[in-house]
């Protein structure tokens, strides 16, 4: 984790010690707020960063993906792959990890990430969805209209379903929405006359699974669930 921050990755989950690789083995003596490790590290696994030495963007992707419960491990994800993060290096550093705690979490993560989320709230509510068993949605679906191509963040083609998170940051700050709640308005108002429908998602809506699920359900009646139970894991 102490990696992921380095290369400017989200973490949803903050540890108060410092997390670091080391060539000897630890001693047990030293400070309490920093955790040492003496796993394999092999060199093409090390890099630099801010001038110090690091684990590479796809070596710390599985370790964080192996080591954090789901969300937080999809968070970590596709924010690495945002940036740059190679998924078949991921793949090949976990291929090598066979008998590993945490490799299905960390094989179904790698399998569900995507480069095209561009925030935890993004991932969040993809993750939600992928919980609650429906298909995999894909992200940032390129919307052209007559007012201009406009992009959303996730959505499924064939059903013609559009799903939007609204972060509050989206709207202004200071109260000071009401320009950017008018755009928003005629953004989606030329969306929807292409012919697509357009859900609108908040944090409280992820709060409530059963009334989330119905609303997609509601758009999308002919859909068969498929639970994956490696992301209600721990």
């Amino acid at each position: 984790m102490s990696a992921a921050l380095l290369w400017g990755l989200p973490l949803l989950i903050m540890s108060p010690q410092t997390h670091i690789v080391q060539r000897s083995r630890p001693t047990g003596h030293g400070a309490l707020d920093v955790v040492r490790h003496h796993p394999r590290l092999p060199e093409e696994h090390r890099t630099t960063q801010h001038g110090l030495s690091v684990t590479t963007l796809e070596r710390t992707l599985i370790d964080c993906a192996q080591a954090l419960p789901p969300l937080a491990g999809l968070v970590v994800a596709d924010a690495a792959l945002h940036i740059g993060a190679d998924p078949d290096v991921c793949a090949e550093i976990l291929a090598s990890r066979l008998r590993q705690q945490g490799v299905v979490r960390a094989r179904e993560i790698l399998a569900l990430a995507d480069a095209g989320a561009e925030s935890p709230g993004e991932t969040t509510v993809r993750f939600t969805l992928l919980q609650l068993g429906l298909p995999v949605p894909e992200t940032q679906i390129r919307i052209p209209t007559h007012t201009g191509t406009f992009w959303v963040d996730l959505g499924w083609r064939e059903s013609r379903l559009l799903c939007e998170y609204d972060g509050r940051t989206k709207y202004g700050a200071n109260g000071t929405a009401s320009e950017a709640v008018i755009s928003e308005k005629r953004r989606q108002d030329a969306i929807e006359e292409e012919g697509w429908r357009m859900l609108r998602v908040v944090r409280e809506d992820l709060r409530s699974r059963p009334s989330f699920l119905r609303r997609v359900q509601r758009w999308m009646p002919d859909v068969v669930l498929c639970p994956r139970p490696v992301l209600n894991a721990s």
